[in-house]
């Protein structure tokens, strides 16, 4: 079972409104398998406070809740949010 991941999106960029629509579709993958992830405003301050103390720097990212970072893809032919993170 994949970790917890938190997902960083803004309501200002066209890649984080893609992932929004994907998400509430349901369409997720995390490491090849169907998952659900925490979506985190970063455009709110507690959002913001969250991404500076996982040293994220751009939105959109993502983090596992152990700290690793994560990579975020869409596949657009299978309409797919794609999560792989950082092996140990």
């Amino acid at each position: 079972m994949p970790e917890k991941i938190k997902l960083f999106l803004s309501n200002h960029c066209q890649p984080c409104l893609d992932a929004r629509a994907i998400i509430a579709s349901g369409k997720v993958t995390v490491d090849g398998v169907e998952s659900r992830v925490e979506v985190v405003d970063a455009d709110s301050e507690e959002g913001l406070k969250e991404a500076i103390l996982n040293n994220l720097d751009r939105v959109p990212s993502a983090v596992t809740s152990t700290g690793k970072h994560c990579r975020i893809d869409i596949d657009r032919e299978k309409n797919t949010l794609i999560v792989e993170c950082e092996n140990d």
